[in-house]
């Protein structure tokens, strides 16, 4: 009999290993979806959080604290309730790649945020990213909905120096910003002295939203107080267990927000050290110039003009195509990986009815096992038979 037991467990692991290698491989597919990169940056998000990390290739670092899920949050006021995306159950939550921008869906039954990151050019040489995000009230009623980034910083911190700030200088200790006071830019820098990576905070930039209010301080206290944060100048970032450790808070004020109505917000933030050299912004000038065309008739242009608007045209169509097929796609996989999860949970659930037999194998009757035994062996021919038709 106990022969029969550890063919039956043995069985029923190779069932979760095979299920458990389905799901793994879907998932590695599913976060090609879920970072965005160019030469210089790459871009990784945590659906939990809602919230990314910029990672610097060349010197193989990020720019905010990296952990699992991310220390960085989106905060969201909502009448009288505060809460952090992940700390809510029962929600739809993904990243998903769209047209060279990463878009984030976040819902519950009341409210909805979407929330969009790219990369843009500051200027010539400078590539930074871009944020944008949209809560919508779902509800019946109108509500007052605040909402709140919180950046978990972590460069300087070593030198109690972790940010400069324009008009302000180097600072060490809890600063408190709102309305005309709010300063241009907020560097986080790894050295003040001689920096080699960072980030710039850009609240007043042209095209972006400006926080109500910024806060820098400990990033517990931070996140703990952020919407009833008492400031008191001079106080350290220092914390229980860490020497510095300094957060900075984006908090945008709660406004009435009516049914299907929505609210939306946007930050840029640059990257330092700049990454684009001057030979290679010469050498985007230099085909700019040459790429000129030479004035010929104007039925000439206007030939070349709606070639070039059908050539649009048929690009946008086949976009579209691709777009339809890959959520048409991503609405299978989700169905796909829910069966999955049911199937695992089943199996695990069919191993603790083995590992109870095998507990009571020399409590009960001959016959009382065998009844157990082929009740199992059913469970098990049902799972292959489902589970095969998952795999295939």
């Amino acid at each position: 009999m106990n022969k029969k037991i550890k063919k039956l467990r043995y069985s029923a692991l190779i069932l979760i290993i095979l299920v458990i290698i389905f799901i793994s491989f879907n998932l590695s597919d599913e976060n090609k979806n879920n970072t965005l990169e160019n030469d210089y940056y790459k871009i990784v998000t945590d659906k939990k959080t809602g919230m990314f990390n910029i990672y610097i290739k060349k010197l193989n670092t990020y720019v905010f604290f990296n952990s699992s899920p991310m220390s960085s949050k989106i905060l969201i006021k909502y009448d009288n309730f505060q809460y952090t995306l992940e700390s809510i159950g029962n929600v739809i939550n993904d990243f998903t790649l769209q047209d060279n921008k990463l878009v984030y869906t976040w819902g519950t039954k009341f409210i909805e945020l979407i929330e969009t990151i790219s990369f843009i050019e500051l200027d010539s040489y400078n590539i930074g990213v871009q944020v944008s995000l949209e809560i919508k009230n779902l509800d019946v009623k109108g509500h007052f909905i605040g909402i709140g980034v919180l950046f978990d910083t972590y460069l300087g911190e070593s030198y109690n120096k972790p940010f400069q700030i324009s008009n302000i200088g180097i600072i060490e200790n809890e600063q408190y910003f709102s309305k005309s006071s709010i300063p241009n830019t907020i560097l986080s820098l790894d050295n003040p002295n001689n920096p080699v990576i960072g980030v710039v905070f850009y609240p007043r930039r042209a095209g972006i939203t400006t926080p109500d209010k910024i806060i820098i301080a400990n990033y517990d206290l931070l996140l703990h107080e952020f919407w009833e944060f008492s400031f008191m100048k001079g106080r350290s970032f220092n914390s229980t267990y860490k020497r510095t450790d300094a957060a900075v808070g984006f908090v945008f004020d709660e406004t009435f927000t009516n049914t299907n109505q929505s609210r939306s917000i946007s930050y840029i933030l640059g990257i330092y050290p700049i990454k684009k050299s001057e030979e290679e912004v010469t050498a985007a000038n230099t085909d700019q110039q040459t790429d000129k065309i030479d004035p010929v008739s104007v039925d000439s242009k206007n030939a070349e003009l709606k070639a070039y608007i059908e050539q649009q045209i048929a690009a946008l169509n086949q976009k579209l195509k691709e777009l339809e097929d890959r959520y048409n796609n991503l609405d299978q996989m989700d169905k796909d990986m829910l069966k999955g999860m049911e199937l695992l949970n089943q199996l695990v659930d069919l191993l603790t009815e083995i590992d109870k037999l095998e507990q009571q194998i020399y409590m009960l009757s001959d016959e009382d096992f065998i009844k157990a035994y082929d009740n199992l062996v059913l469970m098990v021919e049902q799972l292959i038979e489902e589970v095969n038709q998952y795999l295939n």
